[in-house]
């Protein structure tokens, strides 16, 4: 390529953070960019999502159609992002109808039934409703022989909510089934009857026929409240809960919901750092039983920003992977990770209950500064002498990446200076994972091709598994092997 071309080229991907550091607008693969990204554009104006996704399509059509069912799929390998996956699912019905039509029944695989009505005026319309007719039917006789039926029932609307819209959809659907509202109205309670929808029993007040082992996680989380409120049964069932005699549900959980749910309170300065507002049993056995990705020993040190511009929600995923990767973890690093804002902080997770751990957690102030997370973990290494072997492997950043402008360096690029302190001190820079958790503009630390860095997005802590399996993989190795698992074998262009 001419020179100047190519300059100019590096010079227009040039950008920088919300804070003054030197980033770039892609990492020169817009593959890579998407999936970096994908899990945290969930409050990103749709022409963003798009934009991005339509940048991979671009690239690589299969890869980026199973990008799509990747940030969806909420059973194991995914990210279990239904407001940007069914942006995208519009934008591809409407770009490329074909590719939706041969996808369709992957939607309620990977996602929720419920997922189809975003396809309601898009030239993929009659295909999906054709696909919700012939499971109706097959429900219907499967019903009628005293046989199992599929979760379909759960999720179609009802036309007789209190909501307008999920009233309208419900019409709308018995219309297309083909039956009317009274009938639509009595097949759909017969067929939550039979999958156990516990609202159905909440709604005929027969709370004392709830089985509390079989009630899903998220509709536990939720109704745990009004269980305790209405029904005898629940404190025996939370006391063999704690006995461990029985089990609770929470796979369809992430841990920041469990985080917000008990009410995570975040202190400016002072002394409180971070506490909930409640003890809470429920969410307590629920936190113990999420899902374990982390499953072996890892050498891994997770940096949670805790600066100011990720109050809410990007808070309670940076703060709730942390304690979830530092608790599971077997290896010599267990109970320890690092928050990071103005000054980094070790944190070491002591107590037995999540309200006692998160009480570890210091007070926050403004600023991201990533330069002094990376100059603690160096300036420990030297002062004890530590050996190679007992260095972190990797350094998991969880945060926006708008990091603070860095003051003690000659390079552009800021894993460039890193990498030179770790080099003048004898030590190699550990691997080093950007796992973006609130993309607010297109900002990347390091390129594709920047050896020993990956990317990640989201709020899933099955990413970790990705991350411990592909640890010293480029950027784009990451990618073909997390996309190219079994599990999405059956996405088709």
């Amino acid at each position: 390529m001419n020179t100047f071309v190519a300059t100019a080229k590096t010079i227009a991907n040039q950008t920088t953070t919300e804070n003054g550091a030197p980033a770039y607008k892609s990492t020169g693969n817009a593959l890579v960019d998407a999936f970096g990204g994908i899990g945290a554009l969930r409050d990103a104006p749709p022409s963003r999502v798009q934009s991005v996704f339509a940048n991979a399509f671009s690239e690589d059509k299969l890869l980026a159609v199973k990008l799509l069912f990747y940030a969806r799929n909420i059973r194991g390998v995914g990210l279990g992002e239904r407001k940007t996956f069914r942006v995208l699912l519009k934008y591809l019905a409407k770009t490329n109808p074909d590719i939706v039509k041969k996808n369709i029944k992957n939607i309620p695989f990977y996602g929720r039934w419920d997922d189809m009505y975003t396809l309601i005026g898009t030239p993929c319309e009659n295909e999906m409703w054709d696909v919700i007719r012939t499971q109706w039917f097959d429900d219907i006789e499967k019903y009628l022989a005293g046989e199992p039926v599929s979760g379909m029932a759960k999720w179609l609307k009802s036309n007789n909510t209190s909501s307008k819209e999920s009233k309208k959809l419900g019409a709308l659907t018995a219309s297309e089934l083909g039956v009317s509202n009274k009938v639509y109205r009595t097949c759909l309670s017969k067929l939550r009857g039979r999958i156990d929808v516990v609202e159905k029993k909440m709604c005929d007040d027969k709370w004392d026929d709830i089985q509390y082992e079989n009630v899903p996680s998220r509709a536990m989380m939720i109704y745990r409240n009004a269980f305790e409120r209405h029904s005898d049964n629940f404190q025996k069932y939370i006391e063999d809960l704690k006995a461990g005699r029985a089990k609770v549900n929470s796979s369809a959980l992430y841990p920041y919901d469990i985080f917000e749910k008990m009410g995570l309170h975040v202190e400016y300065w002072g002394n409180e750092g971070f506490s909930f507002d409640d003890y809470d049993e429920i969410l307590e056995q629920q936190w113990k039983s999420l899902p374990d990705y982390v499953q072996e020993g890892a050498n891994f040190l997770v940096m949670a920003d805790t600066s100011g511009s990720m109050i809410g929600r990007p808070m309670a995923t940076s703060t709730s992977l942390a304690v979830y990767f530092a608790e599971r973890n077997h290896g010599p690093f267990k109970n320890l990770f690092m928050t990071f804002s103005s000054f980094p902080e070790f944190v070491e997770l002591k107590g037995e209950t999540l309200c006692d751990k998160v009480n570890q957690i210091k007070p926050i102030v403004a600023s991201t500064n990533l330069e002094r997370a990376f100059d603690l973990v160096l300036q420990t290494a030297i002062s004890g002498n530590v050996k190679d072997e007992d260095m972190p492997k990797a350094l998991i950043v969880i945060s926006d990446m708008e990091i603070d402008k860095y003051q003690n360096s000659c390079y552009w690029n800021f894993l460039d200076s890193m990498k030179t302190r770790f080099k003048y001190a004898g030590y190699a820079m550990p691997n080093v994972v950007m796992w973006n958790v609130e993309s607010r503009h297109n900002c990347y630390l390091a390129t594709s091709q920047y050896p020993g860095v990956q990317f990640a997005s989201g709020s899933s802590p099955s990413v970790f598994k990705s991350l411990i399996d592909n640890v010293g993989k480029s950027a784009y190795e990451v990618v073909m092997n997390t996309l190219n698992d079994p599990i999405f074998d059956r996405v088709v262009i």
